[in-house]
């Protein structure tokens, strides 16, 4: 690894101050393994202030029909990333935003190949360092307020997202739109013989979710449902709140090849558990963790997944909570932002680069209805929502997919007036986005002993 030295060489102030501007000109073409490293700049070396968001602005020109990615890896747990996004040509003016709360991990600016195929070309001419008061939140608000073309092509084949089959919950969480303790409750279930036309609709070997509006570990009919998916070739996972995970139940979940297991947990600190997932208790969670690590030995394939959402008093605890699970040996972490009023969403991790086409699946929810994307799925709880698809009403369910692509390309549908004031489009993106942050333990685990830098590949024309 060939480190390029930066030197700094100007201090600004504006309404955004500039710390160091850092540069040293070079041209780079990657190597044509996809996501090889190119080049890096280290940044341990400096101090930033815990207190300010930090902006990276690059001056780089990629040549066209190149592809890179740039990102900021994280010091501690050096193979995850804290931002990483894509870039092309098109891409003349490019930042990277670390919340304030990372600041103090960041290692490293990554440079890294994009395309499977080909050596992608560019240069960089100058990086500044910025810092700065602004809330990233606001820039969602920004985006939408910005003219946008709204497409997505008429599916051929089902792309199913989850299939929700309960609305019955045993917790009473304080955020939750669903069964929180300031909302409606209700208690739809979907009939066994509409599990069945979703199941018979997909392919063998895809992978399909099992969730609910409430929590799918309260549907009586969850083994059935696992044990159809195996019959069909189906690679079943379920998303649940986790209180219900005794030693008997998992017993049974797991004969039937899950591929995955998702819990909802949002605070490692037993009080605070107690307060936002009302009724639950931590130790309950931890003792199905210890138990399912233990049925790896007789099922080593399944995965054990934590969901954490983030609130603003404990997005400064990620890491806190990273140490946390991984001493309790689950395979990943991922945190999501907070959603309020239905579709809004806050405490993001940075400003989306412009807003995306949604990728339209169907969601299939508890009362039969089918909807295009989790917006909708929550907007339907509060009110009817009587234009969306209905599970009954198709003979073939990719035409009820059709129809909801429809209804996003129509710039007059319902579904369109929800989509204009929507945050929900940042998940649409393929890698990280500004809504979620994935923390790989495997991959941590496996990388413990070995140089981070011991792969990277440099391409530097002199």
């Amino acid at each position: 690894m060939q480190n390029i030295p930066i030197d700094i060489l100007k201090f600004k102030k504006f309404n955004v101050e500039s710390i160091k501007t850092l540069s040293e000109y070079c041209e780079i073409i990657s190597s044509n393994k996809f996501w090889d490293y190119s080049i890096s700049y280290d940044l341990t070396k400096y101090k930033f202030n815990s207190k300010k968001n930090l902006v990276i602005k690059i001056d780089c020109k990629i040549n066209s029909n190149s592809n890179i990615t740039i990102g900021v890896n994280s010091k501690k747990y050096q193979n995850n990333f804290i931002f990483s996004e894509d870039f092309n040509s098109k891409d003349t003016n490019i930042r990277l935003f670390i919340n304030a709360s990372f600041v103090h991990d960041i290692s490293h600016i990554i440079f890294r190949n994009s395309d499977k195929t080909i050596n992608n070309k560019f240069s960089i001419h100058k990086i500044e360092l910025l810092e700065s008061d602004e809330n990233f939140d606001d820039s969602l608000e920004q985006i939408n307020s910005k003219k946008f073309e709204y497409f997505h092509e008429i599916p051929n084949e089902l792309n199913v997202d989850s299939i929700s089959t309960t609305e019955v919950c045993n917790l009473e969480c304080v955020m939750c739109h669903f069964n929180g303790p300031n909302v409606e409750k209700k208690n739809g279930t979907l009939r066994i013989d509409q599990v069945k036309k979703i199941l018979d609709t997909m392919k063998p070997g895809q992978s399909i979710m099992f969730t609910a509006t409430g929590d799918f570990l309260m549907d009586k009919n969850l083994s059935l449902y696992l044990k159809m998916a195996n019959e069909r070739g189906l690679l079943p996972e379920i998303h649940t709140n986790g209180t219900l995970l005794k030693p008997v139940l998992i017993d049974e979940l797991l004969n039937y090849n899950l591929k995955k297991i998702r819990i909802s947990v949002d605070s490692t600190d037993p009080k605070q558990y107690a307060k936002i997932r009302r009724g639950g208790k931590l130790e309950d969670i931890l003792s199905a963790i210890k138990y399912l690590n233990y049925k790896k030995k007789q099922f080593p394939n399944f995965k054990i997944e934590i969901n954490c959402t983030l609130f603003k008093n404990t997005f400064n605890k990620q890491f806190e909570m990273e140490d946390f699970w991984r001493d309790k040996r689950v395979d990943s972490l991922s945190f999501n932002s907070e959603y309020y009023n239905s579709i809004k969403h806050r405490n993001i991790f940075f400003p989306p680069k412009k807003r995306k086409n949604c990728e339209i699946k169907s969601y299939f929810l508890p009362n039969g209805k089918i909807a295009p994307c989790c917006a909708t799925c929550v907007v339907q709880h509060e009110r009817d929502l009587d234009w969306l698809p209905k599970i009954d009403d198709y003979d073939n369910l990719v035409d009820a997919q059709a129809d909801l692509v429809k209804m996003y390309n129509d710039p007059n549908s319902e579904l369109r007036n929800i989509c204009k004031e929507c945050h929900w489009w940042m998940i649409s993106d393929k890698k990280q986005t500004g809504y979620i942050r994935i923390v790989d333990f495997n991959k941590n685990r496996k990388e413990l002993n070995k140089s981070f830098f011991s792969t990277i590949k440099n391409y530097i024309i002199n």
